[in-house]
């Protein structure tokens, strides 16, 4: 239910067009929480910040961390 309502329209279009600079954000895989969030991902990971912060650049950073795992990759940082 709460995922439905964070959805929009132009979702993936906008997934693709998140940009990091190299070595960014790594720093999110020593995280305390982050890393029990991983180990037992249910319930929302919430990340927030000031208007161009970076909060969409780390979540994708986070989702394609995920993605890695699940299909069994090997993911150094």
């Amino acid at each position: 239910e709460c995922l439905k309502s964070l959805s929009f329209k132009e979702e993936k279009s906008r997934y693709y067009h998140i940009h990091s600079a190299k070595d960014t954000c790594e720093w999110l895989l020593e995280d305390s929480q982050y890393q029990a969030w991983m180990n037992k991902p249910r319930g929302l990971f919430w990340i927030k910040g000031n208007p161009g912060a970076g909060k969409s650049v780390l979540m994708k950073f986070a989702v394609t961390m995920m993605e890695h795992r699940k299909s069994g990759e090997l993911v150094v940082a």
